[in-house]
């Protein structure tokens, strides 16, 4: 398990195309945060919970997710939440309101460097 934490880590911080690859000077800046997500179940746009539930948007034209603390640390409401879920997907910002969307709600535990 150890390996795919690695893959994942080494493929965020280069590969991920919203953001320029990090860079060996900015390596000391850097916090390391792990979140370990629970199994996603089906959830409804009014069952999300700021703070608590993360949400992982699916469908036919794109999906994206976002952790649980995102929202908060951006003080975003429900609405705010799925809107920017949506737009990281490539989608409307009102798109989760589409019948063809599904999403998925799930904690996580975060471990973070001190």
């Amino acid at each position: 398990m150890f390996q795919s934490v690695g893959r994942a880590s080494v493929s965020a911080a280069t590969a991920d195309p919203r953001f320029a690859p990090v860079t060996p000077g900015e390596l000391s800046s850097l916090t390391i945060a792990i979140s370990a997500l629970d199994p996603l179940l089906p959830i409804e746009a009014s069952e999300i919970e700021v703070g608590r539930h993360g949400v992982l948007i699916t469908g036919e034209r794109g999906s994206s997710l976002l952790l649980p603390h995102v929202p908060s640390a951006f003080g975003w409401d429900r609405e705010e939440f799925l809107a920017r879920l949506c737009e990281k997907a490539g989608l409307a910002r009102d798109a989760w309101t589409a019948p063809d969307l599904r999403l998925f709600g799930f904690e996580a535990d975060t471990w973070e460097e001190d």
